[in-house]
């Protein structure tokens, strides 16, 4: 009986160390699962970041553009003004020389 007894405790004590080999094999494991992650979310934060400061500068960017055609297009519109009032005294110029043309030639 003791002898099987011994047995049995060497039996159980191989169990033991391969099960706690294997539960230290697994753990290694899931640490080393675990710091890629970690490295890779780490990547996706600066990546993230990076992309937050491009879109920043984009909006800015776009923000100073619009502001720009917008002044542009307020310099168009006096330009066309101007062409407007250009057009109507050179139609009334025209006019004041056919009108003067014709009366010379009476």
């Amino acid at each position: 009986a003791r002898k099987e007894s011994e047995e049995k405790d060497r039996v159980g004590g191989q169990i033991k160390a391969t099960m706690e080999e294997q539960l230290n094999y697994y753990k290694s494991e899931l640490q080393s699962t675990i710091t890629a992650n970690e490295g890779k979310m780490a990547e996706k934060a600066n990546t993230i970041e990076s992309l937050r400061r491009l879109l920043r500068d984009t909006e800015q960017q776009c923000q100073e553009k619009v502001s720009r055609l917008l002044q542009l297009n307020a310099e168009l519109d006096q330009r066309s003004v101007k062409m407007a009032v250009l057009k109507k005294q050179l139609q009334e110029v025209d006019a004041w020389k056919e009108e003067t043309s014709s009366r010379n030639n009476k």
